[in-house]
């Protein structure tokens, strides 16, 4: 660690996509998608609070926020001919 840094907490957020085409008349077909962002919904906490710590401050160092939103799902099709 570098003199006078702090390190923030840890950040996971994985997205997911699921994909699938059924076959209709000749080379024809539908596809549906699904796609998801943050899956795991996991919080995401923001960093901390890094007011000077001798002007008497009691919120030094603590986590009062998150970054990031909640779970998100999209669903799309698609007609290729």
């Amino acid at each position: 660690m570098v003199k006078g840094s702090l390190r923030g907490p840890g950040y996971s957020n994985w997205d997911a996509a699921v994909e699938r085409s059924f076959p209709l008349y000749r080379k024809t077909n539908l596809q549906f998608r699904a796609e998801y962002f943050d899956v795991l919904n996991h919080t995401e906490l923001g960093n901390p609070n890094v007011s000077n710590p001798i002007s008497s401050s009691t919120s030094f160092g603590t986590i009062t926020a998150t970054q990031g939103g909640p779970r998100i799902a999209q669903f799309a099709m698609k007609y290729n001919f």
